[in-house]
């Protein structure tokens, strides 16, 4: 229903009549919260509300309205792009706009830590810790930039120094959010690092316990236990990690585009 009520808003785009645009743009926003009123839980349902509302302001004139259907669809999914945007230059409060401003910069960092560009991933991750230091995605990076700069530093009390506040980092990501695999994943690596293969061996299990189809925490888990002489145990995770890796796709299958039928 949703797409093809956004099809009519496209079409209203493109009338050259007023009359005849404003009366599509409303239909179009009584269409959407019609759809949202079928399920109070689509947040894609609330976001079109508010884009319909947000689109056909100047003829319409409620931004109000589309300030409200935004803050529904962002209490429904906090992290949707999309609605951070709009509410970001819908709205007079700078928050949302701080928002995004933040998911920008850790965007960033990201990009550069897989290039491997890392004096370009410090600022980055400074200007994300600036405006949100309590979000659990800046305190990972902060943490996987210290663990990197630690790998690098050719100085014994200034890599251990720079492994523990990553260790701190990490940990205070954890603490917001627990469930958070690659947090834990790289404090495996830590601790492993530090021959602290108990607390390695820990978040390991924490992962296939979160997520029993993560093939590569499966053999990491076994090589842990391998190194602490557990042969039986480290053998049914390489089985278990050989048995989903023939399943795992190089790319996710949830990055897959779904596609929506319609008449």
């Amino acid at each position: 229903m949703i797409w093809n009520v956004d099809d009519l808003s496209l079409k209203a785009e493109t009338m050259v009549r007023y009359e005849k645009r404003k009366e599509m743009y409303a239909k179009a926003i009584e269409l959407f919260e019609n759809a949202a009123k079928l399920d109070e839980h689509d947040d894609l349902a609330c976001y079109y509300c508010a884009r319909q509302y947000a689109i056909g302001w100047v003829l319409l004139r409620d931004l109000n309205a589309a300030r409200e259907w935004c803050e529904r669809a962002l209490e429904l999914n906090p992290e949707m792009p999309c609605a951070l945007i709009l509410m970001a230059i819908s709205t007079e409060s700078p928050i949302h706009f701080i928002i995004f401003k933040a998911n920008i910069w850790l965007e960033l960092a990201e990009l550069y830590l897989e290039l491997d560009r890392i004096n370009d991933v410090r600022p980055c991750v400074e200007e994300a810790c600036a405006i949100f230091p309590n979000s659990h995605q800046t305190l990972y990076l902060k943490g996987r930039l210290l663990e990197l700069r630690a790998a690098r530093c050719n100085d014994a009390s200034t890599r251990d120094m720079m492994r523990t506040d990553a260790k701190a980092s990490l940990l205070g990501a954890l603490a917001i959010t627990p469930s958070h695999i690659a947090s834990l994943s790289h404090l495996a690596n830590i601790y492993r690092s530090d021959g602290n293969i108990r607390m390695a061996e820990k978040m390991l299990k924490d992962i296939v316990r979160i997520e029993p189809l993560h093939n590569e925490s499966w053999q990491m888990l076994g090589m842990i236990l391998a190194e602490d002489g557990r042969h039986d145990e480290a053998l049914e995770c390489f089985e278990t990690a050989s048995a989903l890796d023939s399943s795992t796709p190089l790319i996710p299958f949830t990055s897959i585009p779904i596609i929506i039928r319609s008449s």
